[in-house]
């Protein structure tokens, strides 16, 4: 019978597992570069998904403050806004106005509390030292 099996020699052998040692390094080197990206590009997302909830809590801010000052100078272009604007700022007082103070007195009397607990040692020392 024919011998069909190749003859490999031993610097034939060394060649291909060189090669094939190679191969696997390539290939290694192309997984952890792709994963490296992936992450990275993971990270970016996330940093970019944070600026946007802070530029949307900023603009919401600077809305609201929009429509503060929109409100005051809407105030101020009447001529009560302008008077408000001048009592507040300045404390002035049109000819006549006065200041009114409303002084309330202290009470003269004070109830007191009656516990009925029952106890009757407790009663007597709350008689007598008034907790």
């Amino acid at each position: 019978m024919q011998d069909f099996t190749k003859r490999r020699s031993r610097s034939n052998i060394t060649r291909r597992f060189l090669l094939g040692v190679c191969m696997l390094l390539i290939l290694g080197f192309i997984t952890f570069g792709s994963a490296h990206a992936a992450f990275g590009m993971y990270g970016k997302f996330a940093e970019a998904a944070t600026a946007n909830d802070a530029a949307q809590q900023n603009l919401a801010q600077m809305k609201a403050e929009d429509a503060n000052v929109k409100a005051e100078v809407t105030a101020l272009n009447s001529p009560e806004g302008q008077e408000a604007q001048l009592r507040q700022s300045y404390g002035v007082a049109l000819p006549g106005e006065g200041e009114i103070q409303i002084v309330r007195e202290a009470p003269t009397s004070t109830v007191s509390k009656s516990d009925s607990s029952g106890n009757f040692f407790v009663n007597i020392l709350k008689a007598l030292f008034e907790w």
